[in-house]
């Protein structure tokens, strides 16, 4: 009998407090002979008087008197939302690099060698990104947890409940966004690693100062669709943080086409395999830097006026 409860007490107390250790153990030992009562009880009364007691984890539980749990219950309808709403952009990102990431570091042009690279760089991106995913919305909610694991359910005010949803408000299509992410993110550091790897005719240079403000714009770009995913309607908040993604756009786009980034061998380039003087074909390059840098501008424009249209829209229906 004696070895059988006192491992029972052990995988009880183990699970306790130091500080509680000794008097949990002269209790439930105490508690485990009064059960028993005999003093030479057989393997099935020890068995049935242990199991009444419950499973050592369970009681350990029990004298520890709180609950514990990395995401409290209130809060867990809200982090697998939000965990799945991560872990799509995150999914998204990580097929986007892995597959940038694949065609850049190929080192064979067969095909089979191709495949094989590419799927070793999509899983492991994955994979990465998954648990990136999975481990920051597992932090976040654990710290709102703790923050919060003091506050009583009970002690909530009436403005702290939700505002109903306009009947008439338009919805942020999640596909889109995601589309939209997928595509910005992808041409974003394709175009960053051709600027890295070399072009033709482009001055590394002049260049390489912009390359850290290009990888602020792709951030940028990722922090306005999971707002818009968060938020899922057209709201104030979306379109302040759309418009500044827009003016850092424009503006970035105006300084890099107005750097100079162009070696003046291009011109001499187009001359020779052209019926163009050197001097038109730099004529034509500076409109055509301008003409970017006005569809940019007028974009930008076009798109936030949409989205103050797509706000304002419902606000004016009875």
């Amino acid at each position: 009998m004696k070895k059988y409860t006192e491992r029972y007490i052990y995988a009880v107390t183990k699970r306790l407090p130091v500080s509680m250790r000794t008097e949990v153990a002269e209790e439930l030992k105490a508690n485990i002979q009064d059960m028993i009562g005999s003093e030479n009880p057989s393997d099935e009364v020890i068995l049935t008087t242990l199991r009444k007691l419950g499973h050592p984890r369970v009681l350990a539980n029990q004298y520890r008197g709180k609950e514990r749990y990395v995401v409290a219950p209130e809060y867990y309808d809200d982090y697998i939302g939000t965990l799945k709403v991560v872990g799509s952009i995150f999914i998204i990102v990580s097929l986007v690099t892995g597959l940038i990431d694949a065609f850049t570091s190929m080192t064979s042009v067969a095909l089979v060698s191709v495949i094989q690279n590419v799927l070793e760089n999509i899983f492991d991106h994955l994979w990465e990104g998954l648990m990136m995913a999975f481990a920051w919305t597992t932090i976040g909610f654990w710290i709102a947890s703790s923050v919060n694991h003091n506050k009583s359910c009970d002690d909530w005010k009436l403005s702290d409940l939700p505002d109903l949803p306009e009947p008439n408000q338009i919805k942020i299509s999640r596909v889109g966004v995601m589309v939209e992410l997928v595509f910005g993110i992808s041409f974003g550091l394709i175009f960053i690693i051709a600027l890295q790897n070399g072009i033709p005719f482009v001055i590394k240079d002049i260049i390489q100062p912009f390359i850290p403000f290009f990888y602020i714009g792709i951030i940028l770009e990722l922090c306005v669709g999971i707002i818009k995913i968060i938020y899922g309607t057209w709201t104030i908040p979306v379109i302040l943080v759309t418009i500044i993604n827009q003016v850092y756009s424009i503006l970035l786009a105006y300084f890099f086409f107005t750097s100079g980034f162009l070696d003046s061998g291009i011109y001499e380039a187009i001359a020779s395999n052209s019926n163009f003087t050197i001097s038109e074909a730099q004529n034509g390059i500076s409109i055509a830097k301008t003409m970017l840098i006005w569809i940019i501008v007028l974009g930008g424009i076009a798109e936030t006026i949409s989205n103050l249209n797509q706000y304002f829209r419902f606000k004016i229906k009875p």
